[in-house]
Formats: C-alpha cells, sequence, structure tokens
C-alpha cells in the first residue's frame, strides 16, 4: 500500500447472520514466498483489531501491504469467495463486485445495481503464498473499491481503515458498557461484572449476548458467567460457552425463552470473579475481530410471535454496535 490516505464512500450494512459462535509481486509468479519488511504491522477497522489466525499481512516492494481476503474484507462486511479451478476471488459488498485473479494485473469492479463495470490497474498482483497456501490481496485496491479512508502510521506500521458509516446513525444503534456490583473488594471477595445492552430495538428480545473482557488475571480469578435480564437468571439457556485465553474471557450465551430474555435496556450477562490477593485491577470490553472466530462481541436480537416461535433476527456487530471500551476500575482492600 502506497503511504497516502485515500477517501471513497460506502453504504452501510446490518447483518443478519446468526453466530454460534489471503500481493506483493508483479505477474513474474503467481505463487510466491514474500519477504516482510520487518514485522507484521497492524490492522485496525474503526478501531477494532484484526488479529489474523494464521497467515499476516505482509508489507513488500515499495510500501505495499497484503492481507488475507477473508480477515479484513469479511470484517467489512463484504462475502469473499475463491473459485480455486480459475484462481479468482470476488468480493462483494452492497451492489460492489471486485474480481481479482492471482497473477493479474487488473482487478474489475462492477456496479451491480446499475448493471456496469470497470477495469482498474493494480499495483501489485494477488499471490499465493508457499507457507500457508493462503490467497494475498492488495488491501488498497479493495478497500479503495469497497469505500473506505485508509491510512498508514509509519512509526507505529499501522493500518487504519474508516469506512463512512463508522459514525453514521450510530446513536440509534444498540450499546454495551460495563458496569460492577462494588467499587473494591478484598481478598477472595466475589465481584459482579454486568455487560449492560441498552438502545434495544423495540419489539425483540436479546437471544444471544457475546461479550470478550480483558481484565488483570494476576488480581481476579473468573468464577462463573450467567445470562441475566436485569437480576433475574434467564430461562431455557441452550448455550453458554467461555474460553479464558491469556488476560481475557469470551463468554457466548444463547437462549430460546422469550418470555424471561431481557426485552429491554438494562442488565445482560453476569460475569462472576474473585479477587486473589486483594489488590484490584480493570476490567475492559474488547471489540476486536478474529478471522477465524470472527468479532470479540456481539449481540443479537429476536423477534418471536405469539406462540414463542422465533420470526426474525439481527445480529449487532462492528460498526452496528456501541462498544465502551473504557476501563472499568475495581479497587483493592483489605
Amino acid at each position: 500500500m502506497k503511504r497516502k490516505p485515500l477517501t471513497i464512500t460506502r453504504k452501510p450494512l446490518i447483518s443478519t447472520r446468526k453466530p454460534l459462535i489471503t500481493i506483493i509481486l508483479t505477474a513474474l509468479s503467481a505463487l510466491a514466498s514474500p519477504a516482510l519488511a520487518d514485522e507484521a504491522p497492524e490492522v485496525f477497522i474503526n478501531s477494532a483489531l484484526i488479529t489474523f489466525a494464521d497467515q499476516q499481512p505482509v508489507i513488500m516492494g515499495e510500501g505495499y501491504t497484503l492481507v488475507p481476503a477473508r480477515g479484513v474484507f469479511e470484517a467489512m462486511g463484504a462475502k469473499v469467495t475463491w473459485d480455486d479451478e480459475t484462481k479468482t476471488v470476488e468480493v462483494e459488498k452492497a451492489d460492489t463486485l471486485v474480481t481479482l485473479t492471482v497473477g493479474g494485473s487488473v482487478m474489475k469492479v462492477a456496479d451491480t445495481a446499475n448493471a456496469s463495470e470497470k477495469s482498474v490497474a493494480l499495483d501489485i498482483s494477488p499471490i499465493i503464498t508457499e507457507e500457508t497456501g493462503r490467497t494475498m490481496i492488495p488491501l488498497r485496491a479493495i478497500s479503495e473499491a469497497m469505500g473506505a479512508d485508509v491510512k498508514w502510521e509509519d512509526e507505529t506500521r499501522t493500518v487504519t481503515i474508516t469506512t463512512e458509516d463508522s459514525e453514521k446513525e450510530r446513536e440509534s444503534l444498540p450499546a454495551y458498557t460495563l458496569s460492577s456490583d462494588k467499587t473494591e473488594a478484598a481478598a477472595g471477595d466475589t465481584v459482579d461484572i454486568y455487560i449492560e445492552a441498552s438502545s434495544l430495538p423495540e419489539g425483540g428480545f436479546i437471544s444471544c449476548v457475546t461479550a470478550t473482557l480483558l481484565y488483570d488475571t494476576e488480581h481476579f480469578e473468573f468464577t462463573e458467567a450467567q445470562l441475566v435480564n436485569g437480576t433475574e437468571s434467564v430461562d431455557k439457556v441452550t448455550s453458554g460457552v467461555n474460553t479464558k485465553l491469556n488476560d481475557r474471557l469470551k463468554a457466548v450465551f444463547v437462549t430460546v425463552d422469550p418470555l424471561s430474555a431481557a426485552a429491554k435496556d438494562g442488565k445482560a450477562l453476569k460475569l462472576t470473579f474473585r479477587s486473589v490477593d486483594g489488590k484490584g485491577g480493570k476490567f475492559s470490553l474488547a471489540n476486536g475481530y478474529n478471522t477465524e472466530l470472527g468479532y470479540d462481541t456481539s449481540l443479537r436480537i429476536d423477534k418471536a410471535d405469539e406462540s414463542g416461535s422465533v420470526t426474525s433476527s439481527t445480529l449487532y456487530e462492528g460498526v452496528n454496535l456501541n462498544v465502551d471500551t473504557t476501563a472499568l476500575t475495581v479497587n483493592g482492600a483489605k
């Protein structure tokens, strides 16, 4: 990627899928072992850090950033497909369809709504890496076609992609914040950390809460999690998964009971911790994106008919969910 900003626009998208939770080279070779320019750059989309499960982004040649197709662009809400026979990648977002071929010097950008198409010359051709077999495509070219502002920070080796809808009409979207049942804890005390949901759409209920919490593992120990509706437990929880990794905990809870599930703003998930040494610590929500697991944090709202049967589901994540990542502090006590 050339080290200069780009500015284009795209239409917003709300995902309705249900959870349960690959640049630089000319057309000399389509199968390559890219040489990294020092360490891999970090990529952010609307402040969400992208974690690449296997193949990392690479910088080659005169500063072009190459990324795995399914990571960045799926995080932008695009559908990515691969044709192994023709070695072709398609990236589709709203009315825009971008087509690239491994080793090709041109990409096609189609406006499906107006049945028009144009060819765009690529600064670098897509490749397939020898190490991982991943198809790597140019970050700048695709992001431009999808409609985003792309900036490179040389000092921190950071790529920041900002979509037009990152701030548009966000006030009306559902939101997550943290709260706790106490502000200090002595050794052995338990602390309940709550995921509070607000600005919920009318006529629905919270059917799935996915939340990743960063916390001080030296001073606090996770004990249990529970889907709640305010101060009451939610019945008929069909799935509850807690995954602890280093300094974070990811909890996914699903219910099919519209009667006991939360339908109004308030507490939606309770995470209980025990103070190990009474020294206190910080808790905060994570809002990154993992190329294998998806967004750290999301919310699903279902609507049901009079019999309790679900009639529609809407998943809020990424730019469609306001996640307050401000740290919540629980002080130590004797």
